[in-house]
């Protein structure tokens, strides 16, 4: 396989000083130890673990729209299995010497690469030298004790855990969706939505209320973001539901970015509208 016929997308017009290489399905506090030092950072997606079948499914916690807008800088190389196939030089000869040509490139303390992960930071660095490439290794990060990973944050936003997946993100938990028509409800109640269709394989947290910010033409708004099946009101699929106070404009067909900063609580059934819109009520005083 040639650099001819693998195609990257997102890179930069300028050259690139610094890449960082990774499987970035997110941009935590690890991750961003090394996107730190980075003017470009370089991921795959699907996530390995889904094209080699080491998982049948997986949840990432930033899709590439998400990832990017945290980190602007973010190249796309879309992963298959042919692409597992490379060898290791094959990998970084045709897609970093010659396509992207960086003078430093950095990964953290448990980056492989090429087919069977053969290789290691040691093999990247004896490439490098004959390349007249500089290599930085970052290691592994601490927060408190704790090595950062995805799959704990993962493990912490699925069980409720939100404080801890936020204390190890370093930010708050972004999610992108495109505003789509719903029931109609809230606004019913006096509390319209803006209604998220999520992509597919965005990690969504455990059920309930969640106070955070959206952000709209620039500006940061306060709101409350529900997760949930609205058991209140019979069976519903998982929906992700947006409250902006004071906010009447519409919003149908535009992609929303969302904040979560703190839960609330967790998802409740109520005996009635009324009794909800009076949660509602209180839900609000929290944000």
């Amino acid at each position: 396989m040639s650099a001819l016929n693998i195609t990257l997308f997102g890179v930069p017009e300028t050259p690139i000083h610094t890449l960082g290489l990774g499987v970035f399905d997110g941009l935590h506090r690890g991750h961003m130890a090394i996107a730190s030092h980075c003017q470009a950072l370089l991921t795959l997606s699907p996530h390995p673990a889904l094209v080699l079948g080491k998982k049948t499914s997986l949840e990432v916690l930033s899709t590439l729209p998400e990832l990017r807008h945290l980190f602007p800088q973010v190249i796309h190389l879309p992963f298959t299995k042919e692409i597992s196939q490379l060898e290791p030089t094959v990998f970084l000869e045709a897609l970093i010497f010659h396509q992207l040509a960086p003078k430093k490139i950095i990964v953290g303390y448990d980056y492989r690469f090429g087919v069977g992960g053969k290789g290691d930071f040691a093999f990247l660095q004896n490439w490098a030298t004959g390349h007249g490439i500089e290599t930085v290794q970052i290691p592994p990060y601490a927060y408190q004790g704790q090595v950062v990973k995805s799959s704990d944050i993962r493990t912490y936003l699925l069980e409720g855990q939100f404080d801890k997946a936020i204390a190890l993100l370093g930010h708050p938990y972004l999610i992108i969706g495109n505003v789509v028509h719903g029931e109609g409800r809230g606004k019913k109640l006096g509390f319209p939505t803006a209604n998220l269709q999520l992509p597919k394989h965005k990690l969504v947290p455990k059920l309930g209320v969640y106070a955070g910010t959206v952000l709209i033409k620039k500006e940061s708004l306060p709101a409350i973001i529900y997760i949930g099946k609205k058991p209140t009101f019979g069976e519903h699929a998982v929906v992700v539901e947006v409250h902006i106070p004071g906010f009447d404009q519409v919003l149908y067909g535009q992609d929303l970015a969302v904040f979560l900063t703190k839960k609330i609580r967790g998802e409740m059934v109520f005996s009635g509208p009324e009794a909800l819109v009076q949660q509602i009520q209180l839900d609000l005083t929290a944000i």
